[in-house]
Protein backbone atom coordinates (compact mmCIF):
# COMPACT_ATOMS: atom_id res chain seq x y z
CA UNK A 1 0.00 0.00 0.00
CA UNK A 2 1.38 3.40 -0.98
CA UNK A 3 0.93 5.87 1.87
CA UNK A 4 1.99 9.23 0.48
CA UNK A 5 2.56 12.68 1.95
CA UNK A 6 2.05 15.39 -0.63
CA UNK A 7 4.82 17.98 -0.72
CA UNK A 8 3.39 21.29 -1.88
CA UNK A 9 5.97 23.42 -0.08
CA UNK A 10 3.92 23.91 3.06
CA UNK A 11 6.34 22.56 5.63
CA UNK A 12 5.76 20.13 8.48
CA UNK A 13 6.36 17.13 6.23
CA UNK A 14 9.19 15.41 8.07
CA UNK A 15 7.49 15.52 11.47
CA UNK A 16 4.47 13.77 9.92
CA UNK A 17 6.70 11.18 8.28
CA UNK A 18 8.39 10.56 11.62
CA UNK A 19 5.03 10.14 13.35
CA UNK A 20 4.14 7.27 11.02
CA UNK A 21 7.53 5.69 11.68
CA UNK A 22 6.29 5.22 15.25
CA UNK A 23 4.07 2.47 13.81
CA UNK A 24 6.89 1.09 11.62
CA UNK A 25 5.02 2.37 8.60
CA UNK A 26 7.02 3.84 5.76
CA UNK A 27 5.52 6.82 3.97
CA UNK A 28 6.62 8.45 0.73
CA UNK A 29 6.99 12.17 0.19
CA UNK A 30 5.67 12.89 -3.29
CA UNK A 31 5.42 15.88 -5.62
CA UNK A 32 4.27 14.64 -9.04
CA UNK A 33 0.85 14.09 -10.57
CA UNK A 34 1.77 10.49 -11.36
CA UNK A 35 2.62 9.68 -7.75
CA UNK A 36 -0.56 11.36 -6.54
CA UNK A 37 -2.70 9.10 -8.75
CA UNK A 38 -0.83 6.01 -7.53
CA UNK A 39 -1.56 6.79 -3.86
CA UNK A 40 -3.55 4.33 -1.75
CA UNK A 41 -3.66 6.75 1.19
CA UNK A 42 -2.76 10.44 1.07
CA UNK A 43 -1.75 12.94 3.73
CA UNK A 44 -2.12 16.66 3.03
CA UNK A 45 0.08 18.50 5.55
CA UNK A 46 -0.01 22.19 6.17
CA UNK A 47 1.70 25.16 7.67
CA UNK A 48 1.12 28.32 5.71
CA UNK A 49 -1.44 30.27 3.73
CA UNK A 50 -4.58 29.25 1.86
CA UNK A 51 -2.95 30.93 -1.16
CA UNK A 52 -0.94 27.73 -1.61
CA UNK A 53 -3.99 26.48 -3.55
CA UNK A 54 -2.67 28.55 -6.48
CA UNK A 55 0.62 26.66 -6.50
CA UNK A 56 -1.28 23.37 -6.27
CA UNK A 57 -3.28 24.31 -9.35
CA UNK A 58 -0.23 25.60 -11.24
CA UNK A 59 1.44 22.24 -10.66
CA UNK A 60 -1.78 20.60 -11.93
CA UNK A 61 -2.17 18.64 -8.70
CA UNK A 62 -5.85 19.56 -8.32
CA UNK A 63 -7.18 17.20 -11.00
CA UNK A 64 -5.49 14.04 -9.65
CA UNK A 65 -6.42 15.06 -6.11
CA UNK A 66 -10.07 15.34 -7.11
CA UNK A 67 -9.74 11.94 -8.77
CA UNK A 68 -8.52 10.42 -5.48
CA UNK A 69 -11.26 12.12 -3.48
CA UNK A 70 -14.22 11.42 -5.74
CA UNK A 71 -13.37 8.45 -7.97
CA UNK A 72 -10.71 6.31 -6.35
CA UNK A 73 -12.05 7.27 -2.90
CA UNK A 74 -8.87 6.54 -1.01
CA UNK A 75 -8.38 7.64 2.63
CA UNK A 76 -7.27 11.28 2.69
CA UNK A 77 -6.11 13.00 5.88
CA UNK A 78 -5.75 16.78 5.86
CA UNK A 79 -3.82 18.41 8.69
CA UNK A 80 -4.29 22.09 9.63
CA UNK A 81 -3.96 23.97 6.31
CA UNK A 82 -4.38 20.62 4.56
CA UNK A 83 -7.84 20.41 6.12
CA UNK A 84 -8.64 24.03 5.32
CA UNK A 85 -8.06 23.34 1.63
CA UNK A 86 -11.06 20.97 1.78
CA UNK A 87 -13.33 24.02 1.88
CA UNK A 88 -14.57 26.26 -0.90
CA UNK A 89 -12.90 29.57 -0.03
CA UNK A 90 -11.14 31.53 2.69
CA UNK A 91 -11.13 35.01 4.18
CA UNK A 92 -7.35 34.77 3.89
CA UNK A 93 -7.49 34.82 0.10
CA UNK A 94 -11.02 35.62 -1.01
CA UNK A 95 -10.50 35.16 -4.76
CA UNK A 96 -8.99 31.70 -4.46
CA UNK A 97 -11.14 28.58 -4.50
CA UNK A 98 -10.42 25.46 -2.47
CA UNK A 99 -11.25 21.87 -3.37
CA UNK A 100 -14.85 22.10 -2.09
CA UNK A 101 -14.65 18.49 -0.85
CA UNK A 102 -16.45 19.49 2.34
CA UNK A 103 -19.01 22.29 2.24
CA UNK A 104 -17.74 25.27 4.16
CA UNK A 105 -15.45 28.27 4.13
CA UNK A 106 -12.53 29.51 6.20
CA UNK A 107 -13.16 32.43 8.55
CA UNK A 108 -10.59 34.56 10.35
CA UNK A 109 -10.87 34.61 14.13
CA UNK A 110 -12.63 37.84 15.12
CA UNK A 111 -12.12 37.51 18.86
CA UNK A 112 -10.54 39.30 21.82
CA UNK A 113 -8.10 36.48 22.52
CA UNK A 114 -4.68 36.44 20.91
CA UNK A 115 -4.57 35.31 17.29
CA UNK A 116 -3.13 33.00 16.05
CA UNK A 117 -4.52 30.34 18.35
CA UNK A 118 -1.36 28.52 19.45
CA UNK A 119 -0.89 25.68 21.92
CA UNK A 120 -2.70 22.72 23.41
CA UNK A 121 -6.48 22.89 23.60
CA UNK A 122 -9.35 20.47 24.24
CA UNK A 123 -11.49 18.53 21.83
CA UNK A 124 -15.13 18.82 22.88
CA UNK A 125 -18.48 17.60 21.60
CA UNK A 126 -16.95 14.44 20.15
CA UNK A 127 -19.45 12.65 17.95
CA UNK A 128 -20.41 9.42 19.65
CA UNK A 129 -19.37 6.01 18.34
CA UNK A 130 -16.86 7.41 15.87
CA UNK A 131 -13.97 4.91 15.63
CA UNK A 132 -11.51 7.75 14.98
CA UNK A 133 -11.93 8.63 18.69
CA UNK A 134 -11.21 5.19 20.11
CA UNK A 135 -9.29 5.75 23.38
CA UNK A 136 -9.69 9.51 22.96
CA UNK A 137 -12.11 11.15 25.38
CA UNK A 138 -13.91 14.47 25.53
CA UNK A 139 -11.49 17.23 26.64
CA UNK A 140 -8.39 15.41 25.37
CA UNK A 141 -5.75 17.98 24.44
CA UNK A 142 -4.24 18.48 20.98
CA UNK A 143 -1.82 21.03 19.57
CA UNK A 144 -3.15 23.92 17.45
CA UNK A 145 -1.59 26.79 15.52
CA UNK A 146 -3.95 28.72 13.22
CA UNK A 147 -5.62 32.08 12.57
CA UNK A 148 -8.54 30.77 10.51
CA UNK A 149 -11.18 28.17 11.29
CA UNK A 150 -13.42 25.96 9.17
CA UNK A 151 -17.03 27.19 9.08
CA UNK A 152 -18.79 23.97 8.07
CA UNK A 153 -22.16 24.24 6.33
CA UNK A 154 -23.33 20.79 7.46
CA UNK A 155 -23.17 19.90 11.13
CA UNK A 156 -22.99 16.20 10.28
CA UNK A 157 -19.54 16.79 8.75
CA UNK A 158 -18.19 17.93 12.15
CA UNK A 159 -16.89 15.13 14.38
CA UNK A 160 -15.38 17.29 17.13
CA UNK A 161 -15.08 20.93 18.15
CA UNK A 162 -12.74 23.15 20.15
CA UNK A 163 -13.40 26.35 22.06
CA UNK A 164 -11.21 29.41 21.76
CA UNK A 165 -13.60 32.19 22.75
CA UNK A 166 -15.79 30.79 19.98
CA UNK A 167 -16.47 27.14 19.20
CA UNK A 168 -15.08 25.87 15.89
CA UNK A 169 -14.75 22.48 14.17
CA UNK A 170 -11.51 20.69 15.00
CA UNK A 171 -12.24 17.41 13.18
CA UNK A 172 -14.31 17.18 10.00
CA UNK A 173 -15.16 14.17 7.89
CA UNK A 174 -17.02 13.36 4.71
CA UNK A 175 -16.92 9.79 3.46
CA UNK A 176 -13.24 8.91 2.83
CA UNK A 177 -11.94 12.40 3.66
CA UNK A 178 -11.02 13.47 7.19
CA UNK A 179 -9.37 16.65 8.39
CA UNK A 180 -7.96 17.96 11.65
CA UNK A 181 -7.42 21.60 12.55
CA UNK A 182 -4.87 20.43 15.11
CA UNK A 183 -1.51 18.80 14.41
CA UNK A 184 -1.67 15.14 15.52
CA UNK A 185 2.06 14.75 14.86
CA UNK A 186 2.71 17.44 17.53
CA UNK A 187 0.02 16.31 19.99
CA UNK A 188 1.98 13.70 21.92
CA UNK A 189 0.12 10.56 23.05
CA UNK A 190 -3.33 11.71 21.96
CA UNK A 191 -2.00 12.59 18.52
CA UNK A 192 -0.34 9.19 18.17
CA UNK A 193 -3.62 7.54 19.19
CA UNK A 194 -5.52 9.58 16.58
CA UNK A 195 -3.10 8.54 13.83
CA UNK A 196 -3.28 4.93 15.00
CA UNK A 197 -7.09 5.06 14.77
CA UNK A 198 -6.87 6.54 11.27
CA UNK A 199 -4.59 3.72 10.17
CA UNK A 200 -6.73 1.07 11.87
CA UNK A 201 -10.00 2.31 10.39
CA UNK A 202 -8.49 2.17 6.92
CA UNK A 203 -6.99 -1.31 7.50
CA UNK A 204 -3.43 -0.06 7.12
CA UNK A 205 -2.42 -1.66 10.42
Amino acid sequence: MKINILNYDCGNIWSIKNAFKFFNIETNIINTTESIIESDCLILPGDGSFKIINDIKKKKFDEPLNYLAYKKKIPILGICLGMQLFGSNSDESINDKGFSWVKGSLKKFNIKKKVPHIGFNNLINLKKNEPIFENISNNSKFYFVHSYYFNAENKEDVLAETEYEITFPSVIKRENIIGTQFHPEKSQNHGIQFLYNFLKINKII
